[in-house]
């Protein structure tokens, strides 16, 4: 069981999956000659990430597909600082305890160490995506419904608003 680690100027090498992932990430680290400190990931070639560190315990096999190629990526993350809360409004006593901060998740980036991939935006894009659940995103939909439910919503509500009322037999 292996697969087919892309990195570099389009250099290729060959795992064994049937190993704890802690153990591949790190051969794989030390054979494709990436930094120790570095954060490494794989993905596959549509730019699905494979979530092998978050799963160091567990089998490269349940992750992969045997005889599957897939992309050496780093992982960067950025502690995004909390946001300092609102200040008390004005004539509020001072004895009330402000709100905690709002703690934000931090920004995991992941970049292809693969020079084809990582001029391809498209794979980037997908790496990345940019619409991860946002606050804004609950807010805005509570129902789960998503945008284009609520246009056609919309749409019905009017139509009964401009349709003449039917009248009673």
């Amino acid at each position: 069981m292996f697969v087919t680690v892309r990195y570099g100027e389009d250099e290729r090498r060959i795992f064994n999956i049937n190993c704890r992932n802690e153990v591949l990430l790190h051969q794989i680290k030390k054979k494709c000659k990436v930094d120790r400190e570095e954060v490494i990931e794989l993905s596959d070639e549509h730019g699905t990430v494979k979530n092998l560190r978050q799963n160091l315990d567990e089998y490269g096999y349940e992750y992969l597909k045997e005889r599957e190629t897939v992309i050496l990526l780093k992982v960067e993350t950025c502690v995004q600082e909390p946001t300092p809360p609102p200040p008390p409004p004005p004539g509020s006593d001072d004895k009330t305890e402000p709100p905690p901060p709002e703690v934000l998740p931090d920004k995991t980036t992941f970049i292809p160490l693969l020079v084809a991939m990582s001029e391809n935006q498209e794979f980037i894009d997908s790496l990345n995506p940019k619409d991860r659940l946002s606050k804004a995103s609950v807010f805005d939909d509570p129902d789960g419904k998503g945008k284009k439910a609520k246009s056609k919503d919309k749409k019905k509500d009017k139509d009964k608003k401009n349709k003449p009322a039917q009248p009673k037999k």
